[in-house]
């Protein structure tokens, strides 16, 4: 990180824990009750990610390995919950 991590609180309160946790075996039901889940995210925090050839030949990779990393960090995003939309970059 270039500066100081931003940690902010967030919670998932899954409301059918019983129907995720036995892989749909039991229905969800109205009388479930919810099971708040917190954990700590990082936003807003600037990073430096650092890449280099090990060979005069293999300079020519360098953009390629550029245009990949910044590709992977916003399009397919790091870490977990990425299904949920965490884990995504914005680029510069």
């Amino acid at each position: 990180p270039l500066e100081v991590p931003k940690f902010q609180l967030d919670i998932m309160n899954p409301h059918y824990s019983n129907y995720y946790s036995t892989k749909g075996q039991n229905p969800p039901a109205d009388w479930d009750s919810p099971r708040p889940v917190f954990f700590l995210t990082v936003s807003e925090t600037p990073y430096r990610f650092a890449i280099a050839a090990r060979s005069e030949q293999d300079n020519r990779l360098l953009k390629l390995a550029e245009e990949w990393l910044k590709g992977a960090l916003k399009e397919l995003g790091i870490g977990a919950k990425t299904s949920a939309d965490y884990g995504y970059w914005s680029v510069k």
